[in-house]
């Protein structure tokens, strides 16, 4: 039997062979591997980055002169007032001209987005006409809570380079960084970063969720009917599209134009303050279907959605509040309205009925509950 032939240090030909053949081949799998993550990776990036490219950017952040002030602006003309005794009108004047408030003091972590719907009538023009709701979202990482504060419309506040007027005014004027400028000046409370839709967005995010259920009162029904006649007139749909089946107070599905038409609705109970409380409880669902999104919603959702968006968020920002998004939709929601009860009065001024507002209390509300473990 002849010898088996030796390598120099003394290891069979074949078994040298057979390790070389395994490198080879873990070095080609492993070459694989890494074409494959980085195809993944790639995809992701140039997925993600198609969706942001969608959205429209405002890096201006530049405010208004005073010489572009609109005197002849409308906003002023509003219907019945809504809360209890008027304070002396000088005893307004004084607060509200008074000079610009501190901001709230509280933790960094704390991100409050502006959410601006804007009433325009014309799809994908976010930045014209007045805000039909102003809804400050306050994410608070340690005490784990999202706070839903709306600003009722009729509130007269201080608008810095402007003559005072009702707070819906501003957008118009000087679009989301005016606004900003109020909130802060007003009640304290900054703002980091601002997102606007229009109605037709709104619409289409409550359509991709597969619509709301929501209670109806009859007055709720009759003021809604004439918003969806309103939105049928802008959308070219046939008169009698999508109104509601009956006019009888209970629960009903409704879909994008009518779930608009809820949100919108003023000339029912609770004025103004009841409006901003319907436009929380249709966030509040939304946000509650956001959890079982799946990734066919997802991507309408953002193909429909994001060219209707305005914002000063970056790209970076906004990929961190999805990556993050997870966590945020398990806090706790907790909704809010300024004026707080009791801390807003309905008076004259100029001939408008307008809301004053004890700004002192509201900022103290605010900065409970916002900063702080208030529930």
């Amino acid at each position: 039997m002849s010898a088996e032939k030796k390598t120099p240090a003394g290891e069979p030909a074949n078994t040298q062979s057979d390790r070389k053949a395994l490198q080879k081949r873990a070095m080609k799998t492993a070459l694989i591997t890494m074409a494959i993550t980085l195809a993944i990776c790639l995809t992701v990036i140039f997925s993600v980055d198609h969706y942001l490219n969608k959205i429209q950017y405002d890096t201006g952040k530049t405010l208004p002169q005073a010489d572009q002030l609109q005197a002849e602006e409308p906003a002023m003309r509003l219907p019945e007032p809504i809360i209890e005794e008027p304070l002396d009108e000088e005893e307004l004047l004084r607060r509200t001209l008074e000079g610009e408030t501190e901001l709230i003091a509280g933790s960094s972590n704390v991100m409050n987005i502006l959410l601006l719907g804007s009433d325009t009538r014309a799809a994908g023009k976010a930045s014209t006409g007045r805000t039909d709701s102003i809804i400050m979202l306050s994410i608070n990482p340690d005490s784990k809570r999202i706070v839903m504060t709306s600003f009722m419309r009729d509130m007269y506040v201080k608008i810095p380079g402007y003559e005072s007027n009702r707070i819906n005014v501003p957008y118009l004027l000087g679009g989301a960084p005016l606004l900003e400028k109020v909130i802060e000046s007003n009640f304290g409370l900054p703002t980091d970063r601002y997102v606007t839709v229009d109605f037709y967005c709104f619409m289409d995010i409550v359509n991709i969720f597969g619509g709301i259920d929501q209670e109806l009162s009859a007055e709720e029904i009759r003021d809604m009917q004439r918003i969806i006649q309103e939105m049928n007139e802008l959308t070219g749909d046939a008169r009698g599209t999508d109104l509601l089946p009956s006019s009888s107070a209970g629960t009903y599905h409704l879909n994008g134009k009518q779930a608009l038409a809820y949100a919108r609705s003023r000339y029912s109970s609770g004025g103004d303050s009841g409006r901003t409380q319907r436009q929380r409880n249709v966030l509040g669902q939304l946000f509650e279907k956001a959890k079982g999104l799946n990734l066919i919603q997802l991507h309408e959702l953002m193909e429909m959605v994001l060219p209707s968006i305005t914002t000063d968020m970056t790209k970076g920002e906004i990929l961190s509040l999805l990556l993050k998004s997870k966590t945020y939709l398990s806090y706790e929601l907790v909704s809010n309205r300024v004026p707080a009860d009791g801390t807003g009065y309905n008076t004259m001024i100029n001939e408008a009925s307008v809301i004053s507002v004890d700004f002192a209390a509201n900022r103290k509300i605010l900065a409970d509950l916002i900063y702080g473990t208030q529930g």
